[in-house]
């Protein structure tokens, strides 16, 4: 199996990677990812703003919330999806 933590550089990144790609279509704020992933909201909005400058996460501001999804059009996104799928699959099903 993929290490993916090793792969992306840390397992906040991984978090936040994994959640996006379960769901791409939806939107998600950045204070919503950071409680619901218990990851410290300025790592969240850090590490979301340099998967925006790598193109794989399309941000917008709705109000005062900074919104964020990942870009399906992103070849990146296709390889991470794949490979969650993939551990999903490995791992039984439990992720």
């Amino acid at each position: 199996m993929t290490d993916i933590p090793n792969l992306l550089g840390s397992e906040s990144r991984v978090a936040i990677l994994r959640k996006l790609c379960s769901t791409p279509a939806q939107d998600f704020a950045v204070s919503d990812l950071s409680e619901e992933l218990k990851i410290d909201k300025a790592l969240v909005s850090r590490l979301v703003n340099g998967f925006q400058k790598d193109g794989l996460v399309l941000v917008n501001r709705r109000r005062n919330l900074k919104l964020c999804k990942i870009n399906p059009e992103s070849a990146t996104y296709q390889f991470l999806r794949k490979t969650f799928e993939n551990e999903k699959l490995l791992d039984g099903g439990k992720k």
